[in-house]
């Protein structure tokens, strides 16, 4: 058979438990707060470096900090869900139950540093030039943060390759199996090639019984050839994930091991783009080179030049990498065709600062005169 590269991605979002937390520490939230770390670190190194006050960065870093959370938070409320949370206002300050939308962050990141620049005496489009630098590190970060949560995720790629996320499938078959199943893991199935239906990757749903539960065999069977069948077809957090023919039985088998029972389901998941990781991976280039023409080239630069280029590629990537990313609420699949195909949110409301940076770059361009 042909090789197949895929992955299958199951992190557990939650980095370990504290009995008297409500809500466990998440890599995502490890993840972001690493981003603005690594960029005060980087803010500091660059104030040295242009003899200016080092002591600045921390209110910096709070007034960065405080915008992007207020703006990101708004943007996702009122651009993607905004009928909801109008008429459910308190709801938009829980932001611990998810939902951040980098664009929203822009229209409160640069009036704090507009406002930052007035009070400190300097000036804003150097401040917008190394804010931008920072910023594609601290979206390293976060995309690196949606991976881990399996959020944001990609496409089908209607190949055999790419990253299967299991971990939507994986929590909803723990709470069907309740309290008899101690573990249920996903790993890479052998498969001949010509049994394999196209854009899905074989995999065995492995399910490891608690120690101590005796097995009924029979109500197994019975569970898995029909409410375990049926819920794989029925819940789309699942059948998104995981592929099974409606008209064929389930495959599986149940067997005892030194006295422990197990499971394992024979069954396809769906490849699908990492689109977190695309993201994460042009972040980190685009960050790689500002920082370079930054070092070398500053001297010769217009303030605000860096930070055009940072808005073009930015908003740019963003607007192209949507068309392998599926849409983040069920209405953007009701917008419009446009001369583009059928455009969502994120592309629509990254045009407009595409255009911005384009604008600001023609003002800025080296060749003009400081």
């Amino acid at each position: 058979m042909d090789e197949l590269i895929y992955i299958i991605w199951n992190l557990n979002p939650e980095m370990f438990s504290i009995s008297f937390l409500d809500r466990a520490p998440r890599w995502y939230g490890l993840l972001f707060a690493s981003g603005f770390i690594l960029g005060q670190i980087i803010v500091t190194w660059i104030y040295t470096k242009e003899n200016k006050d080092p002591k600045e960065v921390d209110q910096l870093t709070i007034y960065l900090v405080v915008s992007t959370i207020i703006g990101a938070r708004l943007g996702h409320c009122l651009f993607y869900d905004a009928e909801y949370y109008l008429s459910n206002p308190i709801k938009i300050l829980m932001i611990w139950e998810g939902g951040l939308a980098s664009h929203g962050a822009v229209f409160t990141i640069i009036p704090a540093l507009y406002i930052f620049s007035k009070k400190y005496k300097k000036s804003f489009l150097w401040l917008l030039d190394i804010i931008a630098i920072v910023v594609c590190l601290a979206g390293t970060c976060i995309r690196l943060g949606n991976f881990t949560n399996s959020e944001i995720i990609g496409l089908p790629t209607n190949n055999n390759n790419g990253v299967v996320f299991a971990r939507d499938a994986h929590d909803i078959l723990k709470y069907r199996f309740g309290e008899r199943v101690d573990k249920i893991s996903f790993s890479k199935r052998n498969e001949e090639s010509e049994n394999i239906p196209n854009g899905k990757v074989p995999i065995t749903i492995k399910i490891k019984y608690k120690d101590k539960f005796v097995v009924d065999e029979s109500f197994e069977n019975s569970f898995y050839e029909k409410e375990l069948k049926r819920y794989i077809l029925g819940y789309s957090n699942i059948s998104k994930h995981i592929y099974e023919d409606p008209n064929t039985p389930l495959s599986y088998s149940i067997f005892k091991n030194k006295n422990i029972y197990y499971g394992e389901i024979y069954t396809f998941g769906i490849a699908r783009h990492p689109s977190q990781l695309y993201e994460s991976l042009f972040y980190l280039s685009l960050f790689i080179f500002l920082i370079y023409l930054w070092y070398y080239k500053r001297k010769q630069l217009n303030n605000g030049f860096l930070f055009s280029i940072w808005f073009i590629a930015l908003w740019g990537q963003r607007f192209f990498i949507e068309y392998l990313k599926e849409d983040q609420v069920a209405w953007e699949s009701d917008l419009p065709n446009t001369m583009f195909g059928q455009l969502n949110m994120g592309q629509i409301l990254s045009i407009p600062f595409v255009i911005i940076g384009i604008i600001i770059f023609i003002k800025t361009c080296p060749w003009k005169n400081k």
